[in-house]
């Protein structure tokens, strides 16, 4: 048991109030991509998940976004770009006539980061 349920239980124990039970797998799914990237699951995304028959899948699903993170600066979602903007930024001596505004950035940006050029409009 992790030791955040430790605490719980303990609380649901003087309180009287049952454990819940675990949230069906596409509930799961619905919530992990939405706080995780802030945007539902598409639905191949949620279909694919919810066929695979990996006893581990939930800790593979919310593992996936770990690796994916590591490897790329944004998610696609709004937030995403603007931290990829903040953070691909041109050294001072290459952007000699370049836009230094948060949408020039952000333009860089689309140029630079794989997800941004699959990233829906919004």
């Amino acid at each position: 048991m992790h030791p955040i349920d430790n605490l719980l239980a303990g609380y649901f124990a003087e309180k009287g109030v049952a454990y819940p039970s675990a949230v069906e797998d596409r509930v799961f799914a619905r919530r992990v991509y939405l706080d995780l990237i802030g945007l539902l699951p598409t639905p191949e995304q949620l279909e694919t998940f919810l066929r695979d028959p990996a006893p581990d899948k939930r800790a593979q699903l919310v593992a996936s976004f770990s690796a994916t993170s590591a490897t790329t600066p944004t998610t696609g979602s709004p937030f995403g770009m603007i931290c990829c903007a903040m953070t691909t930024a041109a050294p001072a001596s290459s952007t000699a006539g370049a836009s230094k505004s948060p949408a020039g950035s952000i333009a860089r940006c689309s140029r630079t980061c794989p997800t941004t050029a699959s990233s829906p409009n919004w």
